[in-house]
C-alpha cells in the first residue's frame, strides 16, 4: 500500500554570508540594536563589517528614549555609537554621517537593516534585497526580514512549496506590511519629541529584541524559520511568524 508523500507545514530559508551589514537609522531603536548587533559579531567571531548610517546628531532630548551619553550630545549618532561600541567589543565598526540615498544599492553578499520612523524612507528600500526592516507605534510593533518587493518569485514558492524543504525568496516589508497603501502622518514628531504616553518608554527595546532574534537566525544559525516577528508591549507578547503557505499569500 503506497503512502501519500508527507506536506511541509513550514519551511526555511538559508541564509547566505553576509560581506557587510548595513544599519540605517541609529536613534530610538536602531541605537538598542546596534548594542545587541554588536555583541552578536563580537561574540560568535562574525566575519561581516557592520557599518552605521545616520544624518542626525545627538540633541539632550535623545537621552532619556535613545541609546546614547550625555557627553556624546552633539555628535553624529552613527559616529558616536560607532567608537564606542569599538572601543567596548574591540570590533572596528564604521559609520556614514549621512542619510542613506534613495538611489543607493546594495551588493549581493550584503544585508541592510532600516530602523527608520518614517514610512517613506522605508519604501525606497523595498529593492535592496536582504532587508530587515523594524517599525513600531505606540505599543505594538514588528521586525521583518525579506529578499523581494516582488509578488511572482514569491507565488513561484507556493506553487512549488513541495519540491523542496527551503524556500529561495522571501517577500520583504513592503509585501507583507503592506507598505505600498501606507502614508506618514504629516508633521509628524521626531524621537525626541514624542512623550512615553505617546509612545510607550520601552517600545524601542522591545523592536530591537524582535530584529535581533531575526538577526541571530540570519549571521549564528543561518536559517531562517520566522521571518517575522510581531509584538505587543501592553500584553508582554512577542508572535513570530514561521514560512508558511498562508505567510507567502500576500
Amino acid at each position: 500500500m503506497s503512502r501519500s508523500p508527507k506536506i511541509m507545514k513550514t519551511k526555511n530559508f538559508i541564509a547566505p554570508s553576509f560581506s557587510k551589514i548595513y544599519l540605517v537609522g541609529c536613534g530610538g531603536t536602531g541605537g538598542y540594536l546596534a548594542t545587541g548587533l554588536a555583541k552578536i559579531i563580537a561574540g560568535y567571531e562574525i566575519n561581516a563589517e557592520l557599518i552605521l548610517v545616520d544624518h542626525d546628531t545627538v540633541e539632550q532630548g535623545n537621552l532619556s528614549r535613545q541609546e546614547f551619553m550625555p557627553w556624546e550630545t552633539g555628535e553624529n549618532k552613527a559616529i558616536a555609537l560607532a567608537e564606542r561600541l569599538n572601543e567596548r567589543y574591540g570590533l572596528k565598526i564604521a559609520a556614514i554621517d549621512r542619510r542613506w540615498g534613495k538611489n543607493q544599492r546594495s551588493t549581493h553578499d550584503s544585508l541592510v537593516i532600516s530602523c527608520v520612523d518614517n514610512v517613506a524612507s522605508r519604501k525606497e528600500m523595498k529593492d535592496l534585497g536582504f532587508w530587515l526592516d523594524l517599525g513600531n507605534g505606540r505599543d505594538q510593533g514588528q521586525a521583518i526580514f525579506g529578499t523581494t518587493p516582488h509578488k511572482t518569485p514569491v507565488k513561484k514558492e507556493v506553487q512549488q512549496w513541495d519540491k523542496t524543504p527551503v524556500v529561495a525568496s522571501l517577500p520583504n516589508a513592503y509585501l507583507v506590511a503592506g507598505m505600498k497603501n501606507l502614508k506618514d502622518r504629516k508633521q509628524q514628531p521626531s524621537c525626541a519629541q514624542t512623550p512615553f504616553d505617546e509612545q510607550g518608554v520601552l517600545i524601542n527595546q522591545w523592536a530591537a529584541q524582535a530584529g535581533l532574534a531575526i538577526l541571530h537566525q540570519l549571521l549564528v544559525l543561518r536559517e531562517v524559520s520566522t521571518p517575522s516577528i510581531y509584538f505587543d508591549t501592553t500584553k508582554a507578547r512577542m508572535l513570530p511568524a514561521s514560512i508558511t503557505p498562508e505567510y507567502l499569500k500576500v
